[in-house]
């Protein structure tokens, strides 16, 4: 793990390979952007690299060549040591980049890089600012003498593989199979005349720069990566007849620190301590003293992910040494090991590496089961509270909704015991804790609703007796929840859009205090999900410039986390809220009076002109940039967490672009039928049918009857088995309103069964639940049934009732 800290800290650029994500199971997995051309090795022995004749082979070598350098150039001004270069290890894709050149060169696999200790703009360019790292793996015919020797290094042991890789674009094969010969054997190769005994012609130039980077002592090679590309340069000059046009992209870092990559909390707020502590401490325990860890090398990260990386890479080390001692008698360590377990599960779930930080979850729970069955270590219960669950949490992240409710069961379990047995009164919150994450792992709203219900009366009653910052924060995230359980409801019941608005209110209320007053800006996401929330709450009531407002607030919050903090991991959020915001923009602009008067404008006829001509714009526009912050995390990064705010993204937006409607859709139906059929995601089937609802909707409009009929009852199949199987009335409004429009869609006697189907719902949701708001919609669909049964119903409908 210690080994790819570097590369999944390397800043973007088009030279090398970015790794997207990671996932550090017993074996760590490295997701990585995917270059379709595959490896230079792979050119090589394909011939691929020689074809269109001898000048154009030559040409592409030399292109090759100067972005492989250029690539090493921008690691080495990192301080970082490749170590492996190869043409193994150097990736092609035949995509241009608005550049005249038809190929990009990419280096990969770092997994044996090594960080110097400081970094500078210089290194790299001249060897008196190089540094100096351990030696580690390497390929050995490519390897240079002081690293075939075991010597400290600097980055000219990677100009000594360069050269070795160019050598091989010329010949197809390595100079000599015996290492230890190089420095001798190439000095004498390339005395000789080579011109034309390799596969294609090698220009005297190229011969000049090779024997440059062939020399036994490193000081002697070439003194800059830079020299060696402006020689390039000028051998490509030579032999093409014009210059080297590709540009050659400068390395971008921030100028200043991310101030948020080093916050040590996930995204709910639970946080672990600086592994270094924990890995001083276990060295004590072995009688090792604290200066075998040497002096440390202070390291600023430029991503959240390298920060991560290093806290699990710490917290490993000190298990091992840990995991050791245990072996060796020091049982009472095993508490240790399982905190250890735990806050390294934390790290995991920040990475949104949840499978990961499962299985250690699940070592922990093991060690505490042990220690209070086999010792009688009953004071281990809340330990082992938490463990399960931090479990359950993770498994409902991942869908495993099952198996989340049964560890956030056992969790509630014991800490109720606690509280209400064993009056252990200072375990209330963490009992309202579980009953928050046993309602964030249901399905059923209004089973959520009464989750959300417990952890709220234990936390109003707690800072009844105490006012207490923690407590407020937990208590508004509760009121936050259960709002955003009513908001997203697939139907509300009367008087529960104000019951939403208020907990909202209640939720802004406190963390504005919170964060403002107090200070407290690790409390920041919560509000800005808050304000987002209010923003989704005030569009469904078509207050659309309030819920503009508050877009701006809770995109302003999640834009400065993401793009000044540094905190990745709120990226998906920041999509999610331009979304919102997009929303609003485009609803305003079907109330454009409203528009301006939130922004105290006279609506004269050229303003409103400029309004609607480009307002869509930046509608659109937003959705783009979300879309591609989503697409990333999903499909490049492999977090499959966030695909269904990639099909909202796709859905939402094929509602508001109606020349895009099928293309979106089909994208959205792609990700969801795939979660409900194949990860039996069944707490998506609502908005898959939602989704084929929508879609033939639009479909009906063009006069497409019978693919809008088909839709249709897909949608209503799905439904049915929520609503008639399930028990899920709040779809019952969904199913009628589906009822009543397949209505449309067909003759005679099967559109009055259907008409009756919605009637007998609405009728029995107006009687059962006071749902006195459908009276209206119940009126029009008889109505119509009346005129359909008389025969005098004439033209169907291009409008739909909105249930």
């Amino acid at each position: 793990m210690a080994e790819l800290q570097t590369w999944i800290d390397l800043p973007e650029h088009p030279n090398l390979v970015t790794c997207r994500s990671f996932m550090a199971s017993d074996e760590v997995l490295i997701f990585a952007d995917y270059v379709e051309g595959g490896s230079l090795q792979r050119w090589i022995d394909s011939g691929q690299l020689y074809t269109g004749g001898e000048k154009a082979a030559v040409k592409r070598i030399l292109d090759i060549a100067i972005q492989f350098a250029w690539g090493l150039r921008c690691l080495h001004e990192l301080g970082i040591v490749h170590q492996d270069v190869k043409p193994g290890n150097v990736m092609i894709s035949q995509e241009t980049a608005e550049t005249e050149s038809s190929i990009l060169v990419k280096i990969a696999d770092y997994g044996v890089a090594r960080v110097g200790a400081s970094v500078n703009s210089n290194i790299g360019i001249s060897p008196e600012n190089s540094n100096f790292v351990s030696g580690g793996g390497f390929t050995e015919g490519y390897a240079s003498p002081e690293q075939l020797a075991k010597k400290k290094l600097d980055w000219r042991t990677d100009l000594w593989s360069w050269g070795i890789s160019v050598f091989q674009m010329f010949y197809g094969r390595l100079p000599n199979k015996k290492p230890g010969e190089f420095p001798e054997k190439l000095q004498r190769l390339l005395e000789q005349n080579l011109g034309d005994s390799g596969l294609c012609p090698v220009p005297d130039s190229i011969v000049t720069i090779l024997r440059g980077c062939f020399l036994e002592d490193p000081t002697q090679r070439w003194k800059s990566m830079d020299t060696v590309i402006d020689r390039l340069k000028d051998a490509f000059l030579v032999c093409s007849g014009a210059g080297y046009s590709t540009s050659l992209t400068q390395l971008s870092r921030p100028e200043t620190q991310y101030s948020g990559i080093a916050e040590r909390r996930t995204m709910d707020g639970r946080v672990w301590r600086n592994p270094r502590t924990a890995l001083l401490w276990v060295l004590q325990e072995a009688g090792r003293a604290n200066d075998s860890l040497g002096t440390p090398k202070v390291r600023s990260w430029s991503k959240r992910d390298g920060l991560l990386a290093a806290d699990i890479a710490v917290f490993d080390e000190a298990r091992g040494i840990l995991e050791g001692l245990i072996q060796g008698g020091r049982k009472d360590l095993e508490k240790e090991l399982a905190g250890l377990f735990v806050e390294t599960g934390l790290v995991l779930e920040t990475a949104d590496d949840f499978n990961t930080a499962i299985d250690l979850y699940k070592k922990a729970a093991e060690i505490y089961k042990r220690l209070i069955g086999t010792a009688g270590r009953e004071e281990f219960f809340p330990e082992l509270a938490r463990v399960y669950l931090y479990w359950g949490n993770s498994l409902g992240v991942l869908g495993f909704t099952q198996g989340a409710i049964q560890y956030c069961a056992k969790a509630i379990k014991i800490y109720d015991q606690l509280v209400s047995t064993e009056n252990r009164n200072e375990f209330e919150p963490a009992l309202a804790m579980a009953w928050f994450y046993a309602a964030e792992s249901l399905v059923d709203t209004d089973d959520k609703l009464k989750m959300y219900d417990e952890a709220i009366r234990l936390h109003e009653r707690l800072l009844h007796n105490e006012k207490h910052g923690e407590l407020e924060y937990y208590l508004s995230k509760d009121y936050l929840n259960k709002a955003e359980a009513l908001i997203s409801s697939p139907h509300e019941k009367s008087g529960e859009r104000e019951i939403a608005f208020n907990l909202l209110g209640k939720s802004i209320a406190i963390l504005e205090r919170l964060v403002v007053a107090d200070g407290r800006r690790e409390f920041s996401p919560e509000l800005a999900m808050a304000y987002a929330g209010k923003a989704h709450s005030l569009r469904r009531s078509n207050n659309f410039a309030e819920a503009l407002q508050f877009s701006d607030k809770a995109t302003a919050i999640f834009d400065r986390l993401v793009n000044l903090e540094g905190r990745s991991e709120f990226s998906s959020c920041l999509a999610t809220a331009n979304i919102g915001k997009a929303m609003a923009q485009y609803s305003m602009r079907k109330h454009a009076d409203e528009f301006y008067g939130y922004q105290n404008i006279t609506p004269s006829g050229k303003a409103m002109e400029q309004y609607y001509t480009r307002e869509p714009a930046t509608v659109k526009l937003l959705f783009d940039k979300s879309i591609e912050v989503l697409e990333r995390r999903v499909i490049l990064e492999g977090r499959n967490q966030f695909s269904m705010d990639l099909a909202a993204a796709y859905y939402y937006k094929g509602l508001l672009f109606k020349k895009q409607f099928i293309e979106q859709f089909d994208k959205a139906i792609t990700i969801v039928e795939y979660l409900v059929y194949i990860e039996n995601r069944n707490e998506y089937s609502g908005d898959l049918a939602t989704v084929y609802g929508e879609k033939a909707k639009k479909i009906y409009e063009s006069g497409d009857l019978n693919s809008a009929r088909k839709l249709l009852e897909k949608a209503i199949e799905i439904l049915e088995r929520l609503v008639l199987v399930n028990g899920r009335t709040r779809f019952s409004c969904n199913l009628a309103a589906y009822y009543y429009f397949k209505a449309e869609t067909v003759d005679g006697g099967q559109a009055i069964e259907l008409y009756d189907k919605a009637i007998a719902i609405i009728e029995r949701l107006i009687k059962s639940e006071d749902y006195k708001e459908l009276l209206p919609k119940l009126s029009k669909i008889k109505e119509e049934r009346g005129l359909l049964l008389n025969g005098k119903m004439g033209k169907k409908r291009k409008k739909h009732l909105r249930f």
